[in-house]
């Protein structure tokens, strides 16, 4: 199919996401174009789920003006939402639609920023941090609440600390929770390979105790 034709099933919308206006493209005609034989609903939250997608983050939802009975909810997903779930059907329509996605951010790309290389490195930063919330948010379904790698917690609490001190931190902590008996996990990291989880009681009292927080810092953040 061309991509005159995939535009005219799959066609791209603006939309805000956290704020920020994003191209995205309504689940459902992604679902359409892709072939799925799951009804639409099941089919989206269980990818969502299995993958870690984020509601505000990879995508938004609106309520379908209905003339009777109960609304239902379309999604409007980012073209980076839109690029993984179409990969991983491992189909040719899937292939189809990322190639398109990916031609689209690149047009988009040209059009609006191509002569203002500020903008564009603001639009990587955003999407460098969307990136890093969605791998937080899976690595913390991984090991629970009670266990935290120091970059998601520093991030937690407003921290900004080189990569050098994350990993100095790191060595004491887990020092530290080796010689008391505290439980360390491991974690996988598309950035490092794996990582070390450590209590969070363990890290609030060590970064209390550095001079990193205070306890006000800690409450606030648990809160």
């Amino acid at each position: 199919m061309s991509e005159q034709n995939i535009s005219s099933v799959i066609p791209i919308k603006g939309n805000q996401i956290d704020g920020e206006a994003t191209q995205t493209v309504d689940a459902r005609d992604l679902h359409t174009f892709l072939n799925i034989d799951t009804p639409f609903k099941d089919w989206f939250h269980r990818r969502v789920k299995k993958y870690g997608f984020i509601k505000d983050l990879d995508f938004c939802s609106n309520l379908r003006e209905s003339s009777g009975g109960r609304p239902s909810v379309d999604y409007f997903i980012s073209l980076d939402m839109a690029k993984e779930l179409a990969m991983v059907e491992s189909n040719d329509q899937g292939r189809e639609a990322r190639r398109y996605f990916i031609e689209c951010e690149r047009r988009a790309k040209q059009i609006d920023h191509h002569d203002d290389p500020i903008i564009v490195m603001r639009i990587n930063q955003i999407e460098m941090e969307k990136r890093v919330t969605r791998l937080e948010v899976n690595q913390a379904r991984m090991v629970g609440p009670e266990h935290m790698s120091v970059l998601a917690y520093c991030n937690t609490h407003g921290l900004r600390l080189t990569g050098q001190e994350i990993q100095s931190i790191g060595i004491r902590l887990s020092s530290y929770c080796k010689n008391h008996g505290y439980e360390r996990k491991q974690i996988p990291d598309n950035r490092f390979g794996t990582v070390r989880a450590y209590p969070v009681e363990v890290m609030n009292e060590w970064f209390i105790e550095n001079h990193y927080l205070n306890e006000i810092d800690t409450k606030k953040a648990s809160g």
